[in-house]
């Protein structure tokens, strides 16, 4: 019974948390759109963007530093993902993903905090540019599609991506002759009797 207890505050907490959360972000939405409407009419003047910044711990990071870094480079609020994870599963991620909208644009310390490799960065990327969302990485400078390079950079990504996979494909067959001229026999085992 009492571990049922534990369950359930946990969750409570977590529903607490979530909403804490969104009214930070619905305050600091509130502010950016106040500050554009203020200053708009001024000569040159140029429109703040909601900047919403992504930490996830590593087994070898901590998350502070992260947070230190997105809070310095203007993030209203911070989705910080503290649980060390194999699989992809990340709440807080899907959180944030669910709060984003259209303009926004996510900041993250550097890639490695949001993608495993450049294929999953580029999904990614495609992800956020169909739902007008942009990305920036504070240490990766030249990672920023808010910039008039976008199209160039995402260009850019998809070909590395594609030289990726040919460079694993290539690798690939090559093992594979090597392991066959080496008389290693591939299929399923053959079933004796």
């Amino acid at each position: 019974m009492e571990t049922g207890m534990k369950v359930h505050y946990k969750t409570v907490q977590a529903a607490e948390k979530k909403a804490e959360i969104e009214g930070q972000l619905n305050d600091y939405r509130q502010s950016i759109e106040e500050y554009n409407a203020k200053y708009k009419n001024r000569v040159g003047f140029k429109p703040k963007r909601v900047l919403i910044g992504y930490a996830r711990r590593s087994e070898y990071r901590g998350i502070d530093e992260q947070v230190e870094v997105l809070e310095n480079a203007g993030c209203g609020v911070i989705f910080k993902e503290t649980t060390l994870s194999a699989d992809t599963a990340r709440g807080q991620y899907d959180h944030m993903n669910a709060l984003l909208q259209p303009k926004d644009v996510v900041v993250v310390s550097d890639l490695t905090r949001l993608a495993w490799s450049t294929v999953n960065l580029t999904v990614l990327v495609d992800e956020f540019t169909n739902k007008g969302i942009d990305l920036m990485s504070v240490k990766d400078a030249w990672f920023n599609t808010t910039s008039v390079n976008r199209d160039f950079l995402l260009s850019v990504m998809r070909g590395i991506n594609v030289f990726e996979n040919e460079l694993k494909s290539d690798k690939t067959r090559a093992g594979l002759a090597k392991a066959k001229q080496s008389g290693t026999k591939f299929g399923r085992a053959l079933k004796e009797g």
